[in-house]
């Protein structure tokens, strides 16, 4: 996929991995969509992205609500036109030992981590059908692939993107729509250090490089037949 001229919408994109995709993309000549439910974070992500003279505008709001889903993408489509990729980035992390997860924290997470994804898979999918053109990228996790016990509700939603991205896949498939999930592992973010202590020993990736794997499944999209990327630490 030739990326100048695309329209992209990337959630969780004020800060972390959603931040640095959004850069990424913005400097490869897309015109960017940034939806978070900070609108300080969204502020300063934009500004970096016209500084250098890209294409960028923010959406606060929370993803979980269908209605802000759908303000989501009617401002995408009023701002900038039909979607020709999505990001599904946003999410959160809670440890918390198995038996002491409550119905909220579970319920909270898996809103976040899973039901946003794909209310905001269906909404894009549907307007990537109509053009027979797109691709949407879900970020999973390495958690969704060993689930410990004290990460029960994140590595769940997480192995939830996985199975939902296998089903939308198919959907997409026969229009020519691409889908992919990425499953980083432990990745240097303001989310990821708060519940994380990181040591000298510690080998974590960058932002920079689960974006660098974004681009890489975009830029290929026509001739590389990749699904699913799981990044090495390094």
């Amino acid at each position: 996929m030739k990326l100048s001229n695309q329209i992209a919408i990337v959630t969780g994109g004020g800060r972390g991995i959603g931040r640095q995709t959004a850069i990424d993309l913005a400097q490869e000549g897309c015109k960017v969509m940034i939806a978070s439910r900070s609108e300080s974070e969204l502020q300063e992500t934009v500004a970096v992205i016209r500084e250098f003279g890209g294409e960028a505008d923010r959406f606060v709001g929370d993803l979980t609500r269908q209605e802000n889903a759908q303000g989501l993408m009617k401002a995408t489509l009023e701002r900038f036109g039909p979607p020709t990729i999505l990001i599904n980035n946003a999410g959160v992390l809670r440890v918390t030992p198995f038996e002491e997860i409550t119905m909220e924290e579970w319920d909270s997470v898996m809103d976040v981590n899973l039901r946003s994804v794909f209310i905001l898979s269906q909404l894009a999918l549907k307007e990537m059908m109509k053009h027979r053109r797109g691709y949407i990228i879900n970020i999973s996790s390495t958690a969704a692939l060993d689930v410990s016990s004290a990460h029960a509700s994140y590595g769940a939603s997480k192995a939830g993107v996985g199975g939902l991205t296998q089903s939308l896949r198919k959907a997409a498939s026969p229009y020519g729509i691409k889908v992919s999930a990425v499953y980083p592992g432990m990745t240097e973010t303001q989310m990821v250090k708060e519940f994380h202590e990181k040591n000298e020993e510690s080998s974590w990736l960058l932002p920079q490089d689960i974006s660098d794997c974004i681009m890489f499944l975009l830029r290929t999209s026509e001739r590389c037949l990749i699904k699913d990327l799981i990044p090495v630490n390094r």
